[in-house]
């Protein structure tokens, strides 16, 4: 039994030019299955049929429709074409649609590429060499080159058994480079299935998928019941080839009509998202590129309003290359490497084309930060090399990642994630900083500029201590406390930085206090901040620390005239949110009673009868409460 290559072979051309009778001629199938396609003679959606191209092979061929008005599918199926036959007819040479096309086609596709001249029974010898030679000249304006020229008939049949040769030769010689990461399809189609229920079709855009497998479809969770390829049921799909799944909602069903045309139905490593960062070719010669332009957004089946943002200090021109910060309308399912057609709405055109460089596209981009179009120029390259996910690393705004981060980001799992650790582990890409944790080399001088700065902010707030604490550092560099060392150690060449005894600081940065005080002040610092109910006995403290009187009231003194602490009973100091949240549960005891005494102050505050005492007499000395007879009182000025 023959077997299809998953190897997609389009067609493109001016309307009327031939297409679908080609198509029909080689395959023995009418590619227009709608009835309008019938009734107008033209093709509105995209045509699917399976070439035979030798007693093992076949192929899937894709007829795409010519007639300006149905872009949106030409481009939808041009997404996907490994090999394009670019059909022009001999009477009438290349048309406006056929130039359309191939501009579509260079932004989308990197296919080979056959030239077809059709009709050729109606011209003779030289004017079938001229519509040729026009072909290959609009061509090489777009960069593309052709890889075969065949002059055919349908009527006589003048040379199909050549064009038929021709692309089972070139079917033959493309090495399949499937995308394998985990299955992703735009749905082309959807209908109900008698006895089978909900089907839908498209061309899947990378992985397999297998009989009984799980998907996401819409936010809801499908089983795929059935599949087949080319009318033939199969037990796995892979991309490269027109699936039709028959699927059921797990959960609750939306229906046919609940799906819509340019949905994503993929395994669930892919998270939906609505803005992206992206490099763009501005293709419009007429066009005025401002920094922020509305446009409508094609690749595969899917088409979406949407706003493109221009990244860097000026605004591009026909011709340029540029980074962009692309926004859709609705949340949609994109990855680093996928192609997109971007067309105007006035006037309408298209605009440019370009490439996903990550699916993390939603953080703030400054023009100014040249830092960033180094990291997206070497991510273009990583694009270029199919090397998405090292893309996403350089594009995205993370700068540390997990085994977790690295799967969700490259949609990879098992020994492929692994592989792909260790090639950029081995390229220097990834540094390790503890288990399954690794450090993004390209952005560790960016992350430096970034923890250097907020960690001078640190020493002007924190004069007096001896450097930042590492788990602080672990926060900030957003490391896990087991690989904040290693990474200190990464950014120290580039941010002068020292590590001692579990603090970081900057290495002109000389503390106020030295010896027994610095390590007094830290210790207090830290039960401050940390055990706020905590009293800290001054004596102990002076004893435990071995300072004078002088050193040890010196460093009380910081605590007290910043507000952080508060001496009580001329024995401890407490610090001054404890006493502030002591004093707003007295004030609220107020409320119901006019005089509280100490037996009801402590049962109130869980304090001892010492401490109790001490905080009432603060709060007298401050003029919040006023001793009586029977107690304390609130003051009315308070």
């Amino acid at each position: 039994m023959s077997e299809v290559i998953p190897v997609i072979v389009a067609t493109a051309g001016h309307v009327d030019h031939g297409k679908t009778a080609l198509v029909e001629a080689l395959t023995g199938c009418n590619t227009d299955r709608l009835p309008q396609e019938r009734q107008r003679g033209l093709s509105i959606d995209i045509g699917f049929a399976s070439c035979p191209l030798d007693k093992d092979n076949n192929v899937g061929i894709v007829d795409l429709p010519g007639h300006e008005d149905f872009i949106k599918n030409m481009a939808a199926g041009a997404s996907s074409a490994d090999i394009l036959l670019l059909i022009v007819a001999a009477d009438e040479s290349v048309m406006p649609q056929t130039r359309e096309h191939l501009e579509i086609v260079a932004q989308l596709t990197t296919a080979k590429i056959i030239l077809v001249i059709t009709k050729v029974d109606l011209v003779s010898a030289d004017y079938r060499e001229v519509a040729a030679v026009d072909a290959c000249g609009l061509l090489a304006e777009y960069g593309l080159s052709v890889q075969q020229v065949h002059y055919t008939s349908v009527k006589t049949f003048e040379g199909l058994s050549g064009l038929r040769e021709g692309i089972r030769k070139l079917v033959l010689e493309q090495q399949a480079s499937l995308d394998s990461r985990d299955f992703r399809v735009f749905v082309e189609r959807t209908f109900h299935s008698k006895g089978h229920g909900i089907v839908v079709t498209g061309i899947p855009v990378s992985g397999e998928v297998a009989l009984g497998d799980y998907l996401n479809l819409q936010g809801e969770q499908v089983r795929i019941r059935g599949i087949e390829s080319y009318g033939k049921k199969v037990e796995r799909g892979v991309s490269g080839g027109c699936l039709a799944l028959n699927i059921d909602f797990v959960a609750a069903s939306a229906g046919v009509r609940g799906i819509k045309r340019g949905a994503v139905l993929c395994h669930d490593s892919y998270s939906p998202a609505s803005e992206y960062i992206v490099r763009v070719n501005c293709i419009a010669k007429d066009f005025l590129y401002k920094r922020v332009v509305k446009c409508r957004l094609h690749t595969g089946t899917l088409a979406l309003n949407a706003s493109l943002k221009f990244f860097g200090p000026k605004l591009p021109e026909f011709g340029d290359t540029a980074f962009a910060h692309l926004k859709l309308d609705a949340e949609s399912v994109l990855v680093a490497g996928d192609r997109f057609l971007l067309r105007g709405a006035s006037p309408v055109g298209n605009i440019a084309g370009g490439r996903v460089l990550s699916a993390e596209g939603g953080y703030r981009l400054s023009n100014k930060d040249l830092f960033r179009i180094s990291l997206f120029n070497q991510a273009d390259t990583a694009v270029a090399e199919e090397d998405y996910l090292l893309s996403e690393l350089l594009s995205g705004d993370r700068y540390v990642v997990s085994r977790t981060d690295l799967s969700a980001l490259s949609h990879l799992s098992g020994s492929l994630l692994q592989e792909e650790i260790s090639i950029l582990v081995a390229g220097d890409r990834l540094r390790r900083l503890a288990t399954d944790v690794w450090l993004i080399t390209a952005k560790i001088a960016e992350l430096s500029r970034i923890f250097v700065r907020k960690l001078q902010d640190y020493h002007s707030a924190n004069e007096y201590r001896s450097g930042m604490a590492l788990e602080l550092a672990a926060e900030i560099l957003r490391v896990p406390p087991i690989g904040v060392e290693a990474a200190v150690k990464n950014i120290a060449p580039y941010a002068d930085i020292v590590i001692e005894a579990g603090f970081v600081r900057h290495a002109g940065f000389k503390p106020k206090l030295e010896g027994n005080s610095l390590s007094m002040y830290g210790v207090v610092a830290e039960s401050l901040e940390y055990e706020p109910g905590y009293w800290l006995p001054l004596g102990e403290l002076k004893d435990r620390f071995m300072v004078t009187n002088k050193e040890s009231q010196q460093v009380i003194r910081i605590f007290v005239t910043s507000g952080n602490g508060i001496i009580l009973g001329g024995k401890y100091l407490v610090a001054a949110r404890e006493i502030q949240r002591l004093k707003g549960l007295l004030a609220q005891e107020f409320e119901e009673s006019e005089v509280i005494d100490i037996a009801r102050w402590r049962s109130i505050s869980g304090l001892g009868r010492n401490h109790a005492v001490a905080v009432l007499e603060y709060f007298d000395d401050c003029g919040f409460t006023r001793r009586v007879a029977a107690g304390r009182e609130l003051m009315d000025n308070n």
